[in-house]
């Protein structure tokens, strides 16, 4: 993950490294590097990970560091002076997961590495986290994404919607890829009581990294500003961190709505936001299948989300929640409309997004996700290049 040092799309893959070093595996750990060691990271390195640290060069590092307590441990720093792809080559794995974000990630950020996996014949898997259909993909991108997923050994997507994206995208035949769901970290997954109302005052929450290219937080700032959301009596609630505060805020200020919106930081008891909120609102732009909504779900709270992604998978308009057509201030506005002409059923809607969480919600992803690069280690087991190896240069 780039933009931040930990997310809701590094969970299934750390899932599945948890399980494997349970079963004996030996595991390496590619991340980017980061003036802070996110806990879970922290998790795999004392249970037996080795760690190895990726260059990055971003201008808001130090920022993003001031914004988190915890500054690097020595241990975590020791780990910066390794060469990335030097020691993958040296390590010859039976099979390599790369886990992404969108479906073009692998080929603009590692084409050195993608370049290597095939002429080494070395098997890979590729984890899409979510897709994007609102950029332009540069044909000699597209090509390379291509290349890059026919050579996998398997695809996983977290949700059924963007692997059809993909599909499309790529003009790409993808029928065999495979749909795991990220893991929910909630040791208690029942309903969290109804919120009392101060007033009448309807408390809405939406959780996710502040990052408006995917979150679309802008848009929903943008729509509740108009005067017929002035005028009644709610409040939104913003947990979360990411690059984007300083513009959320801002346009908070611009909006008028310093005292309707609240910026609460990240929340690592997802439990205790739901005791204090009524509803989610995801205006994303661009999803995979966020944690929060499930997260939502479990937690006996109704979902507002925009039709993107996996979202409409596990939400049924009107039943469970509010799907909006689109990440528009008008599609949002109509969602929210009949969302907020409905208040008096949010409880039992509320009950009944619990039921349908808790009969999907996959406990062992991780360990399915394992099972996956289990199984394509062993079909691709046979002769292998020297790992030490050197391979030619590349322009990337």
């Amino acid at each position: 993950m780039f933009a931040m040092p930990w997310g809701g799309s590094e969970e299934l893959w750390a899932a599945a490294a948890d399980t494997a070093l349970e079963q004996g595996h030996e595991v390496d750990l590619f991340l980017y590097r980061w003036l802070i060691e996110p806990p879970a990271a922290r998790h795999l390195r004392e249970k037996g990970a080795r760690v190895h640290l990726r260059a990055r060069h971003d201008a808001n590092v130090a920022r993003l560091a001031f914004l988190h307590a915890t500054i690097l441990t020595a241990d975590w720093r020791s780990h910066a002076a390794l060469s990335t792809f030097r020691v993958i080559e040296r390590r010859a794995p039976d099979i390599v997961c790369i886990s992404q974000g969108d479906v073009y990630s692998g080929a603009r950020e590692n084409s050195r590495l993608v370049q290597w996996l095939k002429r080494s014949s070395t098997p890979y898997v590729v984890l899409c986290q979510y897709t994007n259909d609102h950029e332009r993909v540069q044909p000699v991108i597209r090509e390379r994404a291509r290349n890059f997923f026919a050579g996998a050994v398997q695809v996983v997507f977290v949700a059924e919607a963007n692997r059809r994206a993909a599909e499309r995208q790529l003009g790409l035949p993808l029928e065999d890829a495979v749909v795991l769901p990220n893991p929910v970290n909630l040791h208690d997954r029942s309903t969290v009581p109804w919120p009392a109302t101060d007033n009448g005052k309807v408390q809405l929450a939406n959780v996710a990294k502040l990052a408006v290219y995917a979150k679309g937080q802008d848009v929903l700032l943008e729509t509740l500003a108009s005067q017929r959301w002035r005028e009644r009596n709610w409040q939104l609630n913003l947990y979360g961190e990411g690059l984007d505060f300083e513009h959320l805020r801002t346009l908070r200020d611009h909006y008028g709505l310093r005292e309707r919106v609240a910026f609460r930081g990240f929340a690592p008891d997802i439990r205790s936001v739901w005791a204090d909120n009524h509803a989610l609102v995801m205006p994303s732009r661009a999803e995979g299948i966020p944690l929060s909504v499930v997260e939502a779900m479990l937690c006996g709270r109704p979902v507002l989300a925009t039709d993107v992604g996996g979202h409409r998978e596990w939400l049924t308009d009107g039943e469970t929640g509010w799907i909006a057509k689109a990440p528009t201030p008008w599609a949002l506005d109509e969602a929210l409309e009949r969302a907020w002409n409905h208040r008096p059923r949010w409880a039992d809607m509320g009950a009944r997004a619990h039921e349908v969480a808790s009969e999907r919600a996959d406990p062992a992803a991780g360990r399915r996700l394992l099972n996956v690069l289990m199984h394509c280690a062993r079909r691709s087991r046979g002769p292998r290049p020297a790992p030490h190896a050197s391979p030619r240069p590349i322009q990337d």
